[in-house]
């Protein structure tokens, strides 16, 4: 039994019990006092569960209070008058003197306090339950995060990866000196966009995009002409808000999943659009959907839950293969309150 429904068992009994207990202190227990206690009850039950369903229904939970009072207000008067009325049969067997007003707007009155007692209370209710729920989802985002920037300064930070690396920049030393010094550059600036967003909750695409392509330049070095990659961005999106590292993700999983496992490579598309207020990233990569498809499951379905943490649920991510030599990630954010739009145009980073 929900804590809901315990409530309104222990309350309504409780007024059942004063309603048959209070008279019998001066008239003594009979039969009728009995069944109006019961049957005061079943419709106090009855009344406030389907307030409770016409609240839900038309969003009195979210409602301001100037807004919420006179609801509140008509809803308490209505629905006591209704008991009262209904009440009526059994409070005549009651009452000693049942053509004064005295007794009638007594029982009215205290009627009208139980009622609006228990929509103060449920809204009361409704309130720490929603500061709980947006507590434990705060939480949630919190461990999700935390996942996140661990797995990100794992892959960063990796002996394999840095071994690759700097493996590679030690042959570029003496054949490109020049190039050499731009990778020491990339590795240096990735490096320092990973341990600065190990606490940011959300970046800007064009921070983000910054990070991936100094990626991209450090894995080229190590697949040479196997890798080739290309971004499409529309510069309306640079200032959209995305969470630390999720480009970044997307293309590790297409190179790790595609690019690496064929022989001759292949290539990386990134390209992002904002048609109006949503965000837009496709990433596309050769290769195809097969082999670690379970790994790739859990990792799709977290991915999915830390953007709907941050972003509600009308975030999309979408992973498909297309053809028989491509495989699209497709994802879709909502706009967060962010900074100003750039222009109109589209721009190829690289």
């Amino acid at each position: 039994m929900s804590l809901y429904w315990k409530c309104q068992l222990a309350g309504w009994s409780f007024y059942g019990l004063l309603a048959a207990g209070i008279p019998t202190l001066y008239g003594g227990l009979r039969w009728s006092l009995l069944l109006r206690a019961a049957v005061g009850i079943g419709l106090g039950i009855f009344f406030t569960q389907q307030l409770r369903g016409y609240m839900l229904r038309h969003g009195w939970l979210r409602l301001p209070v100037p807004r919420l009072v006179p609801r509140v207000a008509v809803a308490s008067l209505v629905i006591a008058a209704a008991m009262v009325l209904l009440l009526t049969p059994f409070l005549l067997t009651i009452l000693q003197a049942p053509t004064q007003a005295g007794p009638w707007t007594t029982i009215y009155s205290i009627h009208l306090i139980v009622i609006l007692g228990w929509i103060l209370l449920y809204l009361s209710y409704d309130y720490v339950r929603r500061v709980h729920m947006s507590e434990a989802e705060q939480w949630r985002l919190a461990l999700a995060m935390r996942d996140t920037e661990l797995r990100a300064l794992r892959a960063q930070l990796n002996p394999h990866f840095l071994f690759n690396s700097l493996n590679s920049l030690r042959g570029l030393i003496s054949e490109n000196p020049a190039r050499a010094q731009e990778a020491i550059t990339e590795l240096a600036a990735l490096l320092r966009h990973t341990l600065q967003m190990s606490r940011a909750r959300t970046t800007t695409l064009g921070s983000e995009l910054e990070a991936t392509q100094n990626y991209l330049a450090l894995e080229a070095l190590r697949f040479e002409s196997r890798l080739h990659y290309e971004f499409n961005v529309d510069p309306k999106a640079l200032d959209h808000s995305v969470p630390p590292m999720l480009v970044q993700t997307l293309v590790e999983n297409a190179i790790k999943h595609g690019i690496d496992r064929l022989p001759e490579g292949g290539r990386v598309w990134i390209d992002v659009r904002k048609p109006a207020d949503d965000l837009r990233i496709r990433v596309r990569n050769t290769g195809s959907l097969t082999g670690d498809g379970e790994v790739r499951g859990v990792g799709l379905a977290n991915s999915l839950e830390r953007l709907r943490l941050i972003f509600g649920e009308r975030v999309t991510l979408d992973l498909r293969q297309e053809g028989t030599n491509e495989v699209i990630c497709d994802v879709v954010l909502p706009m967060l309150p962010s900074a100003a739009t750039g222009s109109h145009s589209t721009a190829r980073l690289r």
